[in-house]
C-alpha cells in the first residue's frame, strides 16, 4: 500500500507563501490587484509562446507514447488486471477531468471570449470564431495532453516503482543521478577532512619532505598500533620466540 509522509519544508513553505499572498489581498486589495495584474501581463508577454508551445509538444509527446511500443506498458504489476472495463474508465476519466468544469465553461468561456476577444472586435463574426477557436484549445485534445502528462508521470512512478504519489517522484531520474554525483563529493571531502596528510599524500599534491614519511601516511590508531616495534628497516627481521641463544 502506498503511503506518503508529509515534507515539512515543502508544506510549511508552500503555506507561507500562499498565506503571504491571500493576506496581501485581504489588507490591500486595489495594491494586490494592480500587481497581480501586471505580473499576469508580464507573464502572458513573455511567456505566452512558450506555454503554446509546451502544450503543442504534450500532444505530441502523449500521442508518440500510445501509438508505440509504450501504449502496451501496464501502470502498475506486470500481471495486473484492470479493475474497471474499458468505457467505465473512459467515462470517469471524463466526469472526474471535464464533467464539472463544463458544466460552467461550457457557456460561460465563449461568451467571455466574444463580449472580450483578444485581438478581434467585440460582438463581431470574428470575435465569435475567435471565442471557439480558444474554448476548444482550453478543453479539447490539449487540455486532455496535459492532463496525460501528469497523470502518467505519477501513475508510473507510483505503482511500478513504488515511489510516493508526488510530483517529485516523476524528476527522479533526474534528481537520482544529480543526488548520487552530490554524495560522492560529500563523502570524498569528509575522508579529505578525516585524514588530510594521506589524502595529499596519496594524491601527489603539496608533497614535502615530511608527507615522505611513511608514518605521516597511515591513521592514528595505526600509529599507536605500531607503536614499540621495531623497525624492520632498521633492524631487520625480527627472531622467532626461543632462536634467541642458540650456538
Amino acid at each position: 500500500m502506498l503511503t506518503t509522509k508529509m515534507n515539512p519544508r515543502v508544506f510549511w513553505g508552500a503555506s507561507a507563501i500562499a498565506g503571504g499572498l491571500l493576506l496581501l489581498a485581504l489588507m490591500a486589495p486595489a495594491t494586490s490587484d494592480l500587481l497581480f495584474g501586471r505580473a499576469q501581463a508580464w507573464v502572458i508577454d513573455t511567456f505566452g509562446w512558450f506555454y503554446v508551445a509546451s502544450v503543442a509538444g504534450f500532444l505530441l509527446f502523449v500521442t508518440v507514447l500510445a501509438v508505440g511500443p509504450t501504449g502496451r506498458l501496464k501502470l502498475g504489476p506486470d500481471d495486473a488486471e484492470p479493475d474497471f472495463p474499458y468505457v467505465s474508465w473512459l467515462a470517469m476519466l471524463f466526469a472526474a477531468g471535464m464533467g464539472i468544469g463544463l458544466m460552467y465553461f461550457a457557456v460561460a468561456e465563449p461568451v467571455q471570449h466574444y463580449i472580450a476577444p483578444p485581438e478581434a472586435e467585440p460582438g463581431t463574426f470574428l470575435a465569435a470564431r475567435e471565442a471557439m477557436v480558444i474554448t476548444y484549445t482550453h478543453w479539447g485534445v490539449h487540455a486532455w495532453a496535459i492532463y496525460a502528462v501528469v497523470g502518467l508521470s505519477l501513475a508510473y512512478f507510483a505503482h511500478r516503482k513504488g515511489l510516493p504519489l508526488t510530483m517529485r517522484s516523476s524528476l527522479y531520474p533526474l534528481l537520482r543521478q544529480a543526488g548520487e554525483r552530490l554524495a560522492g563529493r560529500r563523502r570524498r571531502h569528509l575522508r579529505h577532512l578525516r585524514h588530510p596528510v594521506r589524502h595529499r599524500h596519496l594524491s601527489g599534491a603539496g608533497r614535502g619532505p615530511d608527507e615522505l614519511r611513511p608514518e605521516l601516511c597511515v591513521r592514528p590508531a595505526q600509529q599507536r598500533r605500531h607503536a614499540g616495534r621495531p623497525d624492520r628497516r632498521r633492524h631487520g627481521r625480527r627472531h622467532p620466540v626461543g632462536a634467541v641463544g642458540r650456538g
